[in-house]
């Protein structure tokens, strides 16, 4: 029957793949995001056909794959760890999509890491990788199960190994209707570290032996290590510098002006163009980093020092912008009539995706307060394009080098002059904006059919979270958070606002969330070496 079953599925492939290929060509053509890296994929003889054309087939390599940004996060340490244990030999390490692509290569530039995408299930796109890699093993962080690449793997003798191993409650179910034929494809796994009793469970439902089953905890608690945390607090220190100054100053030359600064004047403020990427950018003179902090920190009169007060929403999906710009309105109004004008208020909100990008500037343009894009801010001269493509050749900036474009901030009236808003129009910088935050908001968590995204990282940071009830992703994290008191769950936007007020209004509070943040970072971590260990003991990877 197992022949039987790869006969259909392979042949429902090759009927396809015409198809496939005219709209992911087509895709390709217009750079939809979907078609990154489809020649690689579909061929992956060209990722090696220039570089590493003279090593095919000729040395046996671990492969790793990551499906994007946090999987490769999940990935660093442990490959790290692995690293040090086969003294720096070579490592494949695959992904999906582009920006998981971008940020693999700069994670790991300098080291013996390649960073290859991985292909399509076709089976000539297998048999091809497979040939060339020659693996010694293959690691997938989380799940990722295809059935041709398990079944050649495991005909070629190759170990497979689900590091991270979780599996959301609608992948389970689609599995286990199909389970006369993925039965076949979870028994080609050789050892799976789950995270949890419950994702162990499903997979013996699955068909994986259970002899082949670990629980070993979620890696993603180990991306939080002092070096790498330290470092994005001083990356985050600069953009937070810039983007106080940069605020401050045009909001008081705007000010000074009657509200016109060589623009147009808008119902919101300030716009110096309609366009979303007008060009001509004009910088800021700036001071030192903390002649620049502590400008920025003056109210009205010199005496009396304002609190800057920061909310990340990161990973934001459609219609949550607009819940988080509703509870931000609702909130300075709240601080204001306390007549509390010692606060200023940041509210930085990070699309999940960058196709988005346009519409929910649009949408805060909408909202009465200033506004800046991350986009704006220069750094050694360099501007990200309007394609969004990640520039990841500048590093180590100092305050003076983050620079911002002074036709492109947005003031607003009077009434909300202590309240700015921050699209964070750049990948690969969020975690680095959580390490300044007061307060994150975890995106895909209001909203069905997501599941929520990485609380880990905030709390990193000891920063508090709140979070909506659609977190089945993240659930056993999510738990953990709301009955320690390091973030609050909310069923809808009233409770949200509630939560994100309470911690705003209750310093006692937040600093306790903080310190209770910190410590389940701290009591979960280890998982990435335990399962370095167990894959030594599995099989000797040298």
């Amino acid at each position: 029957m197992k022949k039987l079953y790869f006969f259909i599925y392979n042949l429902i492939l090759y009927i396809s793949l015409p198809f496939f290929s005219v709209i992911m060509l087509v895709f390709y053509l217009i750079k939809n995001k979907h078609a990154s890296g489809f020649f690689y994929k579909l061929a992956p003889y060209l990722s090696f056909a220039k570089n590493h054309k003279n090593n095919i087939g000729k040395n046996k390599y671990i492969w790793i794959h990551a499906v994007s940004v946090g999987e490769v996060n999940a990935a660093f340490y442990f490959i790290n760890l692995l690293l040090r244990r086969i003294n720096n030999k070579k490592i494949y390490l695959s992904v999906v999509t582009r920006t998981g692509y971008a940020h693999a290569v700069k994670k790991f530039s300098g080291t013996p890491v390649s960073v290859i995408y991985f292909p399509y299930d076709f089976l000539f796109s297998v048999k091809s990788i497979i040939k060339m890699l020659n693996p010694v093993c293959f690691i997938s962080m989380e799940t990722e199960i295809w059935p041709n690449l398990f079944n050649k793997l495991n005909e070629n003798n190759t170990p497979v190994f689900i590091l991270n191993a979780r599996l959301s409650e609608k992948s389970f179910k689609n599995y286990y209707k199909f389970r006369f034929f993925f039965s076949y494809i979870f028994k080609c796994v050789d050892l799976a570290a789950c995270i949890s009793q419950d994702y162990y469970n499903k997979f013996i439902k699955l068909g994986v032996e259970e002899y082949k089953l670990h629980i070993t905890g979620n890696m993603k608690f180990d991306i939080a290590q002092k070096e790498e945390i330290e470092k994005l607090k001083k990356e985050g220190i600069k953009y937070k510098n810039a983007i106080i100054e940069a605020i401050d100053e045009i909001t008081g030359i705007t000010q000074n002006n009657s509200g016109i600064a060589d623009g147009k004047q808008h119902d919101g403020g300030y716009d110096s163009s309609d366009n979303y990427d007008s060009g001509n950018i004009k910088s800021l003179n700036t001071d030192t980093a903390n002649t620049a902090f502590a400008k920025t920190m003056k109210n009205k009169s010199d005496s009396e020092s304002c609190i800057a007060k920061i909310i990340v929403a990161g990973s934001t999906h459609e219609k949550e912008e607009q819940i988080i710009l509703d509870l931000f309105v609702r909130l300075t109004e709240a601080v204001e009539s306390k007549d509390n004008h010692k606060i200023k208020f940041y509210l930085m909100i990070a699309p999940r995706h960058p196709e988005r990008f346009r519409y929910v500037y649009e949408l805060i343009k909408k909202y009465k307060f200033n506004y800046i894009k991350v986009s704006d801010l220069i750094i050694n001269g360099s501007k990200y394009n309007k394609n969004y493509k990640i520039d990841s050749s500048h590093e180590g900036n100092s305050a003076n080098e983050i620079i911002a474009n002074s036709k492109k901030i947005k003031p607003c009236t009077h009434s909300c002059s202590n309240s700015s808003v921050v699209l964070i129009d750049k990948m690969g910088i969020l975690n680095t904006l959580y390490s300044i935050a007061d307060i994150a908001f975890i995106g895909g968590s209001m909203v069905p059919a997501v599941g929520g995204h990485n609380m880990l990282e905030p709390l990193s940071f000891g920063v508090p979270v709140v979070f909506g009830n659609f977190v089945e992703n993240f659930q056993q994290i999510a738990d953990e958070i709301a009955s320690s008191g390091a973030g609050i769950a909310a069923a809808n936007p009233e409770e949200l606002f509630t939560a994100v007020y309470s911690f705003i209004n209750n310093e006692k509070k937040s600093s306790e969330a903080s310190a209770k943040a910190l410590e389940i970072i701290e009591r979960n971590q280890g998982s990435s070496l335990n399962n370095l260990n167990l894959l030594m003991n599995f099989c000797k990877i040298t």
